[in-house]
Order: structure tokens, then sequence, then C-alpha cells
């Protein structure tokens, strides 16, 4: 139905279809809130993934298929934070979905409503003064217990999956040097990111002193060099406490998240900065009858 509005002053709009959407479109590209489906037409389902993913946007999106493989494909392709398969794409509950999107569907570093890690970043969270715990085991430790396994954190609730993930930001982390880290910091940063998967580049001007101790390569660039470069990597990554303002004017300009504090020795704290989160709620049940319940990935 073509769209209709019951108020004068367009403020109300009647529920609209919009067929045939192109992908380059207004509708198509634009988080409109209002009751609009809009119908874009697709020939593939990895055609429609990368339809999806094209978008600047990514809170939630869904799946109708009792095609394994189609959802095995989709969940594993698709660029949201909250995934539904055979189910509506609104109403995260409590405890079953911890809610929070991807790319500009994100804030600062997308740790989710409801999640696991949600109030860490309202803390300043520091080693203590003499800690004597080894970050290279600790990060080993806490990546098997807590981020490498997907988990299915409602397990009771039968006939419907609900499953929460980790997974490396796979465009990468820049880390900028500025001149006061140390090499045991920048070390720490390193093995955070290698051991999630995350890849990291790090960049420096071309006379830092730490460049010839670095382990790896080492992408040497002006501060305007890497502010112009920071829109090709997922996040950004220092630790200095001299970090110039233009730094936070690039990244505001391409909606990157910083991630400033100085590294902790814990695994726990320091492995989530260089993941995102994701949830993915998945009705198995088929009119209420129970089926095979299906593998946690």
């Amino acid at each position: 139905m073509a769209p209709d509005f019951i108020d004068d002053k367009k403020y109300i709009l009647k529920p609209t279809v919009k067929l045939g959407v192109k992908p380059g479109s207004f509708t198509f590209r634009t988080e409109l809130f209002a009751p609009l489906l809009a119908v874009a037409p697709y020939d593939t389902l990895e055609q429609a993934v990368a339809l999806v993913n094209s978008l600047d946007y990514g809170l939630t999106s869904g799946l109708q298929s009792l095609d394994e493989k189609e959802q095995l494909y989709w969940k594993n392709n698709v660029e949201a934070g909250n995934l539904y398969i055979n189910r509506g794409i609104t109403g995260a509950v409590v405890n079953r979905q911890p809610f929070g999107g991807m790319k500009l569907s994100a804030f600062g570093p997308g740790l989710k409503a409801g999640g696991p890690n949600y109030c860490a970043q309202f803390m300043n969270i520091t080693d203590k003064a003499g800690s004597a715990t080894d970050w290279r085991k600790s990060y080993a430790e806490w990546y098997e217990k807590e981020f490498e396994h997907a988990r299915n954190i409602q397990p009771n609730i039968r006939g419907e999956q609900n499953i929460f993930r980790y997974l490396p930001l796979k465009r990468g982390m820049v880390f900028r040097l500025f001149g006061d880290e140390t090499l045991e910091q920048v070390q720490m940063v390193q093995l955070a990111a290698k051991t999630v998967g995350t890849p990291l580049t790090i960049s420096a001007d071309s006379d830092n002193p730490l460049i010839a101790q670095i382990d790896g390569d080492v992408k040497r660039e002006t501060l305007q060099g890497f502010c112009q470069s920071m829109k090709q990597y997922e996040r950004v990554r220092t630790i200095s406490q001299n970090v110039p303002d233009e730094v936070f004017a690039a990244a505001a300009w391409c909606d990157r998240y910083i991630a400033q504090s100085a590294p902790v020795k814990d695994g726990r704290i320091e492995l989530a900065i260089y993941i995102k989160e994701q949830s993915i709620a998945n009705e198995y049940h088929r009119y209420g009858s129970q089926i095979e319940v299906p593998a946690i990935e």
C-alpha cells in the first residue's frame, strides 16, 4: 500500500509496505523508525547477506529458514549484534538475549546491555600495585574459560536456544603509539589481540624508540597519516595519556571507538577490548513440537 499519513502534520504513518526497494535507495539504507516494511529482492542467500552487510547499521537481523546449512551460513556471515532464527526480530528478553548492535548500531566498545561485560565499561579497572599476575598465562586461561566458546545462556528453556558468543574484529584493530608506552604494555596488547584472533596493526612515527624493540611489523606513519587511515580498521587502541585532539576528531568523523585504558594483567578484563559480542535466538520447535536441539556454535 502507498504511504499514507492519518494526520495533517504527517507525524503518524499508517502501516506501509514498499515493494521492489533498491539497495542504493534512501529507504533501504536509512534506519527508519516507522511502521514501514521495505522489501528488496535478491536471488541467493549469499546476495541477501551481502545486501544486509552493505548497510552502515547492524542492530538486529532475522532469518526464516528450516535449512540448517542456510542457518549456519547466515549466522556466521551476517553482521548484526542480535540474530533471530524463525522468530520475530524485536523484543529482546533480559537474561535471554543481551542486547546491542554492531557498526553504527553500537556505541563505545559494543558491550551488550544485559550481558556479562556491560557494567565493566562504566568502570576504570587497573592492576593492583605490585601485582604478580602472569598476564601471559591469564590471557590464555581466560580465553578458553570465557571467550573461546559459544554458550546457551538459558539452557532450561525448551524450544528456544539463546546463544551468546564473542567474535574477533574481522577488519582488525589499529594500535597507535605516542611515545609514553612501555615495551611490556605493547607486548600485552599484541598478545591479547592475537589470543582472540583480532588482526592488529601497530602504528607509530618513524622515530618512535620502541620500534626497534617490538617483535613484529610496525606501520611507520605520521599522525596525519594515521588519522586518515583510521577508518579502514574496526577499532582503535591507545594507552597513552597524551592523545592529541585531532585523533578524537578523526575517530568521531569515521565513527570509530578508541579503547584508551592501560592494559591489565587479568585476561577476563583485557581480552574484552579486542572482541565484539553477538546474541543468537533460535526457535527450533515446530508449532510446539520438540525436535532435535541444534548444536551450539
